[in-house]
């Protein structure tokens, strides 16, 4: 787990991917609507399919912690030099004695909504891990009123790919 992950960047337009993960999540997911928000230019050289790896383990995760059948919101906004990604859910928050740890090998913020099985906790790790390799980064916060956020920014050109 040390030595990071590999990539393959190509250029590509994130809104195909956005709209197949909120495809896949209806399909998988009737009951939790995901609305997306795409805004801007959201071309870049990245991992199409690592991308699509970050997408599907950020909205599982909402999928998997958020309040049952509230929707989650997939947002994206292309800026002059970088695409930041945002998947908002509703539900209990993140304690934040838990928020410096999310992204460690392992860890799960909080025990999964008692009707879904549990993972790993190696799903935001690997997001963690595919936003570095591709030069960029994630963050989240989460409150009661504001619900869990995950914010990824990924500049336009992935770090020796240009």
């Amino acid at each position: 787990m040390g030595g990071g992950i590999q990539i393959d960047p190509a250029p590509f337009d994130l809104n195909d991917l956005c709209w197949q993960v909120s495809n896949e999540t209806e399909q998988t997911h009737p009951d939790r609507p995901l609305r997306v928000d795409l805004r801007g230019d959201l071309a870049g050289v990245w991992d199409r399919d690592r991308l699509h790896q970050l997408l599907d383990n950020l909205v599982g995760n909402a999928v998997q912690h958020g309040e049952p059948r509230t929707p989650i919101d997939l947002r994206a906004h292309g800026g002059a030099t970088d695409v930041v990604i945002e998947v908002v859910n509703r539900g209990e928050p993140i304690p934040p004695a838990i928020l410096p740890f999310i992204f460690d090998a392992f860890r799960q913020a909080r025990p999964a909504h008692p009707s879904r099985a549990g993972g790993l906790g190696l799903g935001l790790f690997i997001a963690r891990e595919i936003a570095r390799a591709h030069g960029g980064s994630i963050t989240v916060t989460s409150s009661e009123r504001e619900g869990t956020t995950f914010v990824v920014s990924l500049p336009r050109g992935t770090v020796g790919a240009i």
